[in-house]
């Protein structure tokens, strides 16, 4: 998981059950994933661009 949503997840301080930390934790991590995969794509689309423009 990326730091900025770590520190995002350590500043909620939830108190609570558990369950709502592991479920805030797998929906970061799903954030976190679909980030990763916009930049991989922005990343692929210049190289495109680059290549074949």
């Amino acid at each position: 998981m990326p730091a900025k949503l770590e520190t995002i997840f350590n500043y909620l301080k939830i108190e609570g059950d558990s369950l709502i930390q592991q479920n805030i934790k797998y929906e970061m991590n799903q954030l976190a994933k679909f980030m990763f995969e916009c930049q991989f794509y922005l990343v692929e689309r210049e190289m495109f661009k680059n290549n074949y423009y």
